[in-house]
């Protein structure tokens, strides 16, 4: 089993930050935990994720037919945005706005603490693809 392990220090995060992390690990179904030592580990679960992943494309398969019905113009207004596209808040953290994005996927999905956690993880993954990571690009907007 692959396990993305990505190690913060509890005072580079926010009081909220690591209530809405739990919140969002128990609704899907990540474990996490905090260690003595002061440092939060966030381990993804490739099954849940596969068993994700294939949910999606069923919904897909379904909707499919249905967008090959609808004229071009009402399918282009029904596409989904990405959730990484529109994100106001860091996909690790959940609190602070994604200021950095990964290279060379280009992710723009993580702050600027969080890019360094991602970075000196062993492999270094983005969250969004698990594509390796090479370093990290800030961005201003």
């Amino acid at each position: 089993m692959d396990v993305l392990l990505v190690t913060l220090r509890r005072e580079d995060l926010g009081k909220a930050a690591t209530e809405n992390m739990r919140l969002t690990a128990q609704k899907i179904g990540c474990w996490l935990g905090f260690f003595r030592d002061g440092t939060l580990n966030w381990r993804d679960l490739k099954e849940r994720l596969q068993a994700a992943r294939e949910v999606e494309a069923a919904a897909a398969a379904r909707a499919a037919p249905r967008a090959a019905i609808a004229p071009p113009a009402a399918a282009a207004a029904a596409a989904p945005v990405p959730a990484a596209a529109d994100a106001s808040e860091c996909v690790v953290c959940l609190e602070k706005p994604p200021e950095s994005a990964l290279l060379p996927c280009g992710h723009r999905c993580v702050c600027e603490t969080c890019a360094d956690a991602v970075r000196s993880a062993r492999p270094p993954v983005c969250p969004l693809c698990r594509a390796n990571v090479q370093g990290a690009c800030r961005i201003f907007i």
